[in-house]
């Protein structure tokens, strides 16, 4: 039997990252597998009216055909509480969605730095009743990052166990039974705001009250079952949404910027890398896995994952067939 409940996915942005915001709800249109099921609560932190209405006209030339619930959440207390995250605070509104979601049991949350090459109803029906969180685990030179500073507050805290929070699909019925919002409040008055923020919140109270999926859900480092597609994270994209134009050499980015102007700008035509960059992250991309390699070399975890990152993205830029 065909089920038609919805999914509920929430997104947010400010004006700055309406490029991103654009980008993520598109792919995450055209990588489902039913739409009508889709329902887009988009919570705006300076969005102007016009890129919202841009942003509906972009959701229905894709078959996007509800309504987009924005919604203008008060910031106020997440401005007082909370130390900034390059500048923003917009993130942090995910914390609260158990009390500003009071009608959803469930909902899933993307980061607008995300595409999503694998249908999202597949992520949706990983929801477990016994679980607050659904994510995936982070890249191990951030899990060595933080954890001095979540052993510090918490000495039996499982560090191997360190998620993304980019990607979440969150119980909020469990979480308001826990009262995870006042819980949070406390402990950010209590031992100040984490490393990367609100994710370190949701590490410190939900680790051990989550269910961790396969990395392919949030991509982070080289992983061998792309073949199935899988949701990519651009972290560190942000600061580029100003840039019309990509000329770096990080072939995650450059799949980013190519998806943008190939789809959400229509112009299939267009590159983003002049033909002997591209030739270049091709012969690169040759080597697929670097991990291996580098493990035997002296570098730390840090260096380890952004050159094994670097080479397996360019692989993964000109052979994924999706």
């Amino acid at each position: 039997m065909k089920r038609t409940d919805p999914v509920h996915i929430a997104l947010a942005a400010n004006h700055r990252y309406a490029p991103g915001l654009k980008a993520t709800l598109v792919s995450m249109v055209r990588a489902c597998s039913n739409r009508g099921r889709l329902r887009f609560h988009v919570f705006s932190d300076g969005l102007t009216d016009d890129d919202k209405s841009d942003l509906i006209a972009l959701a229905e030339r894709f078959g996007y055909r509800e309504e987009i619930d924005f919604r203008e959440p008060d910031m106020t207390v997440m401005e007082r509480k909370f130390s900034a995250y390059y500048g923003t605070h917009t993130a942090f509104v995910r914390i609260f969605f158990p009390e500003i979601l009071p009608e959803l049991d469930w909902v899933l949350w993307a980061d607008v730095d995300t595409l999503w090459f694998r249908d999202p109803i597949e992520l949706w029906n990983e929801r477990d009743g016994r679980s607050s969180i659904v994510w995936v685990e982070d890249l191990p030179s951030t899990k060595q990052m933080v954890g001095e500073w979540h052993l510090r507050v918490d000495p039996l805290f499982r560090q191997h166990r360190y998620c993304c929070s980019g990607v979440m699909v969150m119980n909020l019925r469990r979480l308001r039974e826990s009262g995870f919002v006042s819980r949070a409040l406390e402990f950010v008055d209590q031992h100040g705001t984490p490393p990367f923020a609100d994710q370190g919140v949701f590490n410190a109270l939900c680790s051990g009250d989550s269910k961790i999926v396969d990395d392919a859900w949030d991509l982070l480092k080289p992983n061998a079952k792309t073949d199935m597609g899988v949701v990519l994270h651009f972290n560190g994209l942000g600061k580029l949404f100003n840039v019309r134009r990509y000329t770096g050499w990080r072939p995650l980015y450059e799949i980013w910027f190519r998806h943008y102007v190939q789809i959400v700008e229509e112009r299939p035509g267009v590159q983003v890398w002049p033909l002997w960059k591209r030739l270049g992250m091709g012969m690169l991309g040759t080597f697929r896995f670097a991990s291996p390699l580098l493990a035997l070399l002296p570098l730390r975890p840090w260096h380890c994952d952004n050159i094994g990152r670097t080479v397996f993205f360019a692989w993964l830029r000109g052979k994924a067939l999706w």
